[in-house]
């Protein structure tokens, strides 16, 4: 009965553990905004992102992640899943380099990359 009633415990715990990590994809995509940020002030502060700027960001993002997920739920080939995974990451990076950046954050962008002093 002490064993049923531990495993049961454990059950619960862990499973609520689980539960409670997964984060939406707003917030990750927020997360992603934030190190972005991050790396522009490491190189330069007067070049930090606009909250408009991060919520353009938080919404390529989020699309960016909602693409992902209809991929996992496809059922193509492990090979045709990583290339498209890959070009789904690339369009997103050039989207948010190009249409959001100004020229200031694009070049702090690539420095602190370069530096990784973020």
């Amino acid at each position: 009965m002490k064993k049923f009633l531990l495993s049961t415990i454990l059950l619960i715990f862990c499973s609520t553990l689980a539960f409670g990590q997964k984060k939406t994809m707003e917030e990750r995509a927020k997360i992603e905004a934030d190190k972005i940020n991050t790396i522009i002030v490491s190189v330069d502060p007067s070049a930090a992102l606009s909250e408009k700027q991060k919520e353009q960001i938080i919404a390529i993002y989020v699309e960016k992640f909602k693409s992902m997920e209809e991929l996992k739920k496809s059922d193509k080939g492990e090979e045709v899943i990583a290339a498209e995974k890959k070009e789904i990451n690339l369009k997103c990076n050039q989207r948010v380099f190009k249409e959001v950046f100004t020229a200031e954050q694009r070049i702090a962008n690539k420095e602190g990359k370069k530096n990784k002093d973020y």
